[in-house]
């Protein structure tokens, strides 16, 4: 219906009498599909209700993440904007899914495991864990793929299964084997860790498996914020209360 008002003509900067337009609405309703949408035929997320509160604002303060991420898209989103451009067989199976193309690949090509993609740098272990597939995960592990690989903008599969809330995933990492563990407090070019991810995206049980994996509570980022702050001024009460249950 959205996309039926915006090719018919409808501007996207109608509002109703308190000055909330179609954007703001979308935000409050934490749809980020239609954000985008309404984004791409020209909404600005900058303009203002008679309130003085803008559609970013907003994004801010009801918690919707996946929303926020719309207007401020995190290291991970970025490096992901063209998760396949380039990408392997291998790497397309991982991001679908996709068991049986995956050991197939695996079987025939099994020195691709750890290639990455020409768009942001991410490897198959990095794409399947963004996606939660966790059999697809397991099978990567199995195949000695490397947890400790970055991507252009230094996230890791760990930190892209946190800010998802990829629970299964992020505890199958941090238990993996071998000599190639993830770290941790490696942090991307945004000064974020795992456990900050997971924290500034309201995931508690991410957070709370991070804690006990001995992730800092306390590191502070460039901006000087912990992840304390950051779940506070996003409304995540769990979040809070295992950080501070954390240390």
């Amino acid at each position: 219906l959205l996309d039926s008002l915006l090719k018919g003509g409808v501007s996207p900067f109608e509002c109703d009498l308190r000055g909330n337009t179609a954007l703001i609405y979308a935000v409050r309703r934490g749809n980020a599909q239609m954000c985008q949408r309404l984004i791409k035929a020209g909404a600005d997320a900058e303009v203002q209700n008679k309130q003085g509160a803008a559609a970013w604002d907003l994004a801010l303060q009801c918690g919707h993440a996946g929303v926020r991420r719309i207007f401020s898209p995190s290291a991970a989103d970025r490096d992901l904007s063209k998760p396949l451009l380039g990408a392997t067989d291998l790497m397309t199976a991982a991001w679908k899914g996709d068991k049986e193309k995956l050991e197939e690949a695996i079987k025939h090509r099994p020195m691709e495991v750890d290639d990455v993609s020409k768009s942001g740098g991410t490897s198959a272990l990095m794409l399947a864990a963004r996606k939660g597939h966790l059999e697809i995960v397991e099978l990567l592990l199995q195949g000695k793929a490397k947890v400790g690989l970055r991507s252009r903008r230094g996230t890791s599969a760990l930190s892209m299964a946190a800010e998802e809330g990829q629970i299964e995933v992020v505890e199958a990492l941090l238990s993996s084997s071998g000599g190639d563990r993830p770290n941790i407090h490696d942090t991307d070019d945004d000064g974020y860790t795992a456990l900050g991810v997971a924290c500034e995206n309201g995931h508690a049980p991410c957070v709370q498996a991070l804690l006990r994996a001995k992730s800092d509570p306390n590191q502070q980022r460039k901006n000087g914020w912990t992840s304390l702050i950051t779940s506070s001024y996003n409304g995540y009460v769990e979040v809070v209360k295992a950080l501070i249950d954390g240390g």
